[in-house]
């Protein structure tokens, strides 16, 4: 616990330190400022700031040898200094601006005595500067500065509660690291004494091991017999692992191209399918054109019948027209002459009042004849334009079906070339076999000469075990004394 002390004491008096200097740089620019404008009140008053800061530091920290006092002094007398400037000057902004400055200056011990001493009196100093400055600005944005200054003093204590907190635990680690100290120093004699048995019995060890390097010997000329023959065999061995990855290899090869074909195969089906579908709607739609050229024809038939019968109304017409102009020319000759006697002029009128009859009539025929013609000219043109859809239509069917046919084409291609490469594959695997075959008879050869060394080797071994057996004894004797350990 006495270098816990020791560390604490060293981070106060860093700590003090910090603080004097910050301060006495701030005050210190502060007196320049005030020189600068020829304020001599503000010059005397952070003058003697400036003394009380730097004079406390040396008082506490270096005569009286109690630095713990210091914070609390320093604390003091800044916050002192710039309330008494507040109520003689109107500090105004810049004293809420110092306010939160000497705030934070008080957080630097990060210690929480200290701070809320230094708080209180910067909310005092808030409080005070509300009250008796004239500025506008400070009576608007007191609430939002008062705010703050509550936010930082939550921040603050936050920070020094978990920082207290770790503090606590690292001198429990301290004392706990003590404790262990202790208890490694006990476990030090006894681990000298569990030693001295321990080098004893790797002596005896030593000895059976001697032993055990004439037997090892024999086992090793044993050993390099049984490589040499491992060596062949491994070569074989290798060899088998080749052809049969390539067997492997083949054996996939064949089962991936076996799935593709299935699959171009079942393309070429739908592909197919597809095809018939479209010569199947391509039929109907040309027999649909059949039918409306057909009708198409009938229509242009009744539309001919129907010109030739205007055309006689026309000439009906046209003879009416002349004898309408006879009759006319005849009554204007007899009503010239007959004077009062009009009676041949009231035969002509009558003759053309008929005359005038029949025109209207067939006038009256002719229209409608124009109109059924207009109705057949747009069936027909309607006929004809269902029939220049189909042709588009079927064109565009032919041209799908030509594009199924290709792919069936290339289908069966690719079919084609997998059947190749399938009957190329089958044939390096039975080449693959073969080889097979051979390195599995040599493979059984070098088996049995193994098998000849391995019955020596397991005399050998077997004289070990025993001598293995004494080792084993002690080597467990000396583990229970290094688990005690």
């Amino acid at each position: 616990m006495q270098s816990i002390e020791e560390l604490v004491l060293k981070d106060t008096l860093k700590k003090n330190k910090v603080m004097a200097i910050t301060m006495g740089i701030t005050l210190f620019v502060a007196v320049m400022q005030a020189i600068a404008f020829n304020d001599t009140g503000t010059v005397i008053l952070y003058s003697l700031d400036f003394l009380g800061v730097v004079g406390f530091y040396f008082l506490f920290s270096k005569l009286f040898n109690k630095p713990k006092w210091y914070a609390y002094t320093a604390i003091f007398n800044v916050f002192t200094f710039a309330l008494i400037g507040t109520i003689l000057f109107d500090g105004g902004m810049k004293a809420v601006i110092i306010s939160i400055f000497l705030a934070i200056f008080s957080a630097v011990q990060l210690k929480l005595q200290p701070f809320l001493f230094g708080y209180a009196y910067g909310l005092i100093l808030l409080i005070v500067n509300r009250m008796t400055s004239a500025d506008k600005m400070v009576v608007e944005l007191f609430s939002y500065a008062f705010l703050l200054y509550l936010l930082l003093g939550f921040m603050f204590i936050t920070i020094m509660r978990l920082t207290t907190g770790q503090f606590r635990q690292v001198a429990a680690f301290t004392q706990e690291f003590a404790d262990d100290a202790k208890r490694q120093e006990n476990e030090k004699a006894a681990l000298e004494k569990n030693s001295l048995e321990i080098i004893e019995n790797i002596s005896g060890m030593n000895v059976r091991i001697q032993q055990n390097m004439t037997s090892q010997d024999n086992m090793a000329s044993v050993v390099e017999e049984m490589a040499e023959g491992s060596q062949s065999q491994a070569g074989q061995i290798s060899t088998i692992a080749q052809n049969t990855v390539s067997m492997k290899d083949g054996m996939t090869s064949l089962f991936n191209l076996a799935n593709e074909l299935k699959r171009e195969s079942g393309k070429a089906n739908g592909v197919a399918g597809e095809g018939k579908e479209q010569i199947d709607v391509l039929s109907a739609d040309m027999i649909m054109l059949k039918e409306n050229i057909a009708q198409l024809h009938e229509t242009y038939l009744s539309l001919s019948n129907k010109l030739n019968e205007t055309n006689e109304f026309a000439a009906i017409i046209k003879g009416i027209t002349e004898q309408t102009n006879l009759l006319a020319l005849n009554a204007s000759i007899e009503a010239a002459r007959a004077g009062e006697a009009g009676k041949g002029f009231a035969v002509v009128a009558d003759e053309i009042r008929k005359l005038a009859d029949v025109t209207n009539k067939t006038t009256e025929k002719i229209t409608a004849n124009l109109s059924e013609l207009n109705d057949s000219n747009r069936i027909a043109f309607q006929k004809m334009t269902e029939s220049s859809e189909k042709i588009e239509q079927n064109a565009l069917t032919t041209e799908q079906v030509s594009d199924q046919i290709l792919k069936i084409a290339s289908t069966l291609e690719h079919l084609d070339e997998g059947l190749v490469q399938f009957s190329s594959s089958s044939t390096e695997m039975i080449e693959q076999s073969t080889e097979i075959e051979d390195s599995t008879n040599n493979f059984a050869a070098i088996y049995e000469e193994t098998s000849a060394n391995l019955q020596e080797m397991s005399k050998i071994i077997d004289n070990l075990t025993a001598d293995s057996r004494i080792v084993a004894e002690e080597m467990d004797s000396t583990a229970r004394k290094v688990t005690s350990l």
